[in-house]
């Protein structure tokens, strides 16, 4: 009995100490105090990098009045260098489905126990912005920012900076004039303060009115001109398959980002124009916000709010309004992440990265991490001034060259946002437009398009007279990520974008929106009166890089809806599934964002074009191409994400399909690209789908070293052999009729030496009976045997077969495979 007791207190204590063991790291990651003095307002270190570069001395208007109100300015926290370890550590847990915090996301409070300040230090914190006469607007769940209000007097006296008036492009706005200065003892903790400025980010859309008969097709208008409906989409992007499977976005949550009021009218207009279900979306505000209805803003909010939810048709909708303060639809950004708004986040509205500043950049995309961290997956817009983004934004640049050189769109940019860039559809004359579209319109839909349409990259600037293309390039800010890789991803250890584009011409084929954001030119002309129609007959068309962002992240939430879970950061199974899964891409190989630049600016080589030209595999231009979504969605779930620094590869076909006469053969370039300092040997073997008979592969050469390519090659046999006249069976119907031949033979052995022997066994020798069985046991070794490690064989039939041939690449443990479709007639 004692010894009983004695293993059961000895199992009692093991327990315990297992349990301080697990516990121990957790205790170790908790946020510590970081402010540990007391708070000094004599003792100053200078803010860098929190001066808005769009805040030159050539637009100094002088200081504003002593009463300027300054609304809801953002004190940003920053990690330790602990903290953000750990932070990158969970993310990429959170995608490897190996990993026991696979998809198990964050609520904001516990990203705020784990990565945020200690309660105490906030106190502190807040303790003196009251101090110091700013009321506190709200404090983040996370616990890293607080957002507050005061005048300029109070801000001059706590950060030691004035704030001025600027004038910009005719534009009002203000911002601090130098660098701000806080405490020392707030050092520790104080990333950036935001919203000093008002340089608001701009929509990256262009809207215009087109002529339409008095009946017009809206997809194809009598000028030869196609128009995009919802259907139409929801056709060329293969979209309709989802729906016919009942993956709808029903269940689903997509976040659009504003900064005006809007008019819930134009919505359900635009709902009902296009045979959609009502479905208005919920307004969510900011605190401290003032309530404002701006022209541009508001064409911008009905884009978004109509075709996200013309994708995802079945999806909530969620418009976070940020009014008229200083960040607009930047401060949307972070409070939609603060309250965990929903698990998809679409913003069309952006900055170059120059314009934006790194201290805002940092603070945002540590802001992007976190929502990441809760599963939210953000969208942004790629931009409309080709490689040249900051020539949006420079008053001194002519409207058609640019001067400015290579700049990206920032927060497309950003490594946890996925940048989505513009293609166009090929000229629809030239090709044949009646290949791809219906001379009549659905009744119900108004969709017309009858297939997927060949893109090109868009750029539109010598049609337009002015700066118009997708953008795309290299960030400035952001070092290559890790999942970044495969066929034509630069080798410039920064983080490139696009990700991947759609549709984005304003001229060819813009998309139809209904929108009361009058101007001047178009007053008193009502939108959709009678369907798209306006009541002067014309449409209400709009394009740029902000179609982008609304009608990608319906496809994320339909992602969702199929896969029963958020997903964060997707750029992490995108560039794996493009290198495995070639048919969820259309790859874009025509076409270039350049622009024309000014000789002497920078980048400009002598006066010509700048930007990127269209390539197979990835691209600057059109990433890694546009989607076929019905391939992305169901088969996003069939590769792993490329996380961490574990060395690896990916493996990839082209093309993804082969057909193949009978009698003949093709084949495909298999590439591998290393993934985080791999090095070894790939070893290649195939195999063929049941569903291809008479079909061989081969892999030659079979390994390769690291990195390069090798050939896929497949052929087919002819059909079913023909002698005299007769059909005779397969090879492998003779094994089966051998291996049962083998069974009689055997059975018949059986009774040989039986009892009760059959009356033919009696007159044969036992020696010819164990020399049949001997004969049997052979032809089954033959049956069941393999070939060889780099080819597959099986037999043809006389009918047209498709199928799948697998190759599987091995390094050591690590295996993966693409998979090229046979096409055999």
């Amino acid at each position: 009995m004692r010894s009983k007791v004695v293993i059961f207190l000895t199992c009692v204590a093991i327990c315990v100490l297992v349990f301080a063991l697990t516990k121990l790291p957790l205790a170790q990651a908790l946020p510590q105090d970081r402010i540990l003095q007391a708070i000094d307002n004599n003792s100053l270190i200078t803010l860098h990098h929190n001066l808005s570069p769009l805040a030159k001395a050539q637009y100094d208007q002088g200081a504003v009045e002593s009463s300027f109100k300054l609304r809801h300015i953002t004190m940003e926290f920053k990690l330790t260098s602990g903290q953000q370890a750990a932070l990158d550590t969970l993310l990429q847990q959170q995608q490897d489905p190996t990993s026991s915090s696979y998809h198990r996301w964050l609520t904001p409070e516990q990203y705020a126990d784990r990565f945020g300040l200690t309660t105490s230090d906030l106190a502190k914190v807040v303790s003196w912005l009251q101090d110091m006469g700013f009321s506190i607007d709200e404090t983040a769940r996370s616990r890293t920012w607080v957002a507050f209000s005061g005048d300029a007097d109070q801000v001059e006296a706590s950060f030691h900076t004035s704030i001025h008036h600027y004038v910009m492009n005719g534009a009002a706005h203000y911002a601090n004039a130098t660098e701000p200065s806080l405490p020392a003892a707030l050092a520790p903790v104080v990333l950036a303060i935001r919203s000093l400025s008002n340089f608001r980010p701009k929509p990256q859309l262009i809207r215009r009115r087109v002529i339409a008969s008095p009946n017009p097709r809206f997809t194809s208008s009598v000028s030869g001109n196609y128009y995009l409906a919802p259907a139409d989409f929801a056709t060329i992007y293969d979209v309709q398959s989802l729906y016919n499977a009942g993956i709808t976005g029903a269940g689903e949550k997509i976040a659009v980002m504003g900064q005006t009021d809007i008019v819930l009218s134009d919505i359900e207009e635009f709902r009902s124009a296009a045979g959609l279900p009502a479905n208005d979306p919920t307004v969510v505000t900011i605190p401290a916000y003032v309530s404002i209805t701006s022209t541009g803003d508001l064409t911008e909010a009905d884009l978004d709010l109509e075709w996200s939810g013309a994708v995802a048709r079945n999806a909530s909708i969620i418009y976070v309004n940020a009014g008229d303060s200083a960040n607009g639809a930047f401060d949307s950004l972070t409070y939609a992440i603060d309250i965990n708004v929903a698990p998809v986040v679409s913003i069309s509205y952006g900055s170059c990265e120059q314009d934006v500043g790194s201290a805002d950049a940092s603070a945002m995309e540590t802001e992007f991490q976190q929502a990441n961290s809760q599963g939210m997956t953000i969208v942004g817009a790629g931009g409309d001034d080709g490689a040249t983004d900051c020539d949006n934004n420079n008053p001194a640049a002519p409207s058609d060259i640019a001067v400015s050189g290579l700049a990206v769109d920032f927060p497309a940019s950003a490594p946890n946002v996925t940048g989505v860039g513009g293609t166009e559809f090929y000229n629809d004359t030239a090709t044949g437009g009646n290949a791809y579209w219906s001379a009549t319109n659905n009744s119900t839909t108004q969709g017309s398009a009858l297939s997927y349409i060949p893109e090109m990259v868009w750029n539109d600037t010598a049609e337009q007279g002015e700066l118009a293309a997708g953008g795309g390039g290299a960030s400035i800010f952001f070092t290559k990520p890790s999942w970044q890789t495969g066929v034509g991803v630069p080798n410039d250890d920064a983080r490139d974008v696009p990700d991947v584009a759609l549709d984005a011409s304003p001229v060819h084929d813009p998309y139809l929106i209904c929108s009361s954001d009058y101007t001047n030119q178009d007053a008193g002309v009502a939108d959709c009166t009678s369907g798209f129609r306006a009541s002067d007959q014309t449409l209400d068309v709009v394009g740029g890089s902000s179609v982008g962002p609304p009608t990608f992240s319906g496809i994320v939430a339909l992602i969702n809806q199929k896969t029963g879970s958020a997903q964060g950061n997707i750029n992490e199974i995108l560039y794996p599934l493009a290198a495995a899964v070639g048919d969820a891409f259309h790859d874009i190989t025509n076409g270039n964002n350049e622009e024309p630049c000014q000789a002497g600016t920078p980048n400009c080589p002598n006066g010509g074009q700048i930007g990127f030209i269209a390539a197979p595999g990835y691209d600057q231009a059109s990433g890694l191409g546009s989607v076929d979504a019905f391939n992305l969605v169901t088969k996003w779930s069939s590769v792993k994400p490329i996380t961490g620094t574990t060395p690896d590869f990916a493996v990839s076909s082209s093309p993804a399909s082969l057909t193949v006469a009978s009698g003949g053969s093709g084949s495909a370039t298999l590439t591998v690209v290393p993934n985080n300092a791999f090095s070894g040997t790939v070893s290649f073997t195939c195999s063929v789908g049941s569903a291809l008979s008479g079909v061989t592969c081969s892999v030659s050469p079979a390994t390769l070293m690291t990195s390069g390519t090798t050939t896929l090659s497949v052929a087919a046999s002819t059909s079913a052999q023909v002698l005299g006249g007769m059909r005779f069976p397969s090879f492998r119907w003779l094994q089966a009729l051998g291996l049962l031949t083998c069974g009689l033979l055997l059975g018949w052995a059986r009774l040989r030496v039986g009892k009760s022997p059959l009356p033919l066994a009696r007159v044969v020798p036992r020696g010819v009976w164990l020399a049949f069985v001997i004969v049997c046991l052979l032809a089954a070794g033959v049956s069941c045997g393999g070939g060889g490690n780099t080819s597959t064989t099986t037999t043809t039939s006389a009918t047209s077969e498709t199928g799948n041939v697998t190759v599987t690449a091995v390094s050591g443990s690590t295996t993966h495979t693409a998979q090229v479709t046979v096409i055999v007639n």
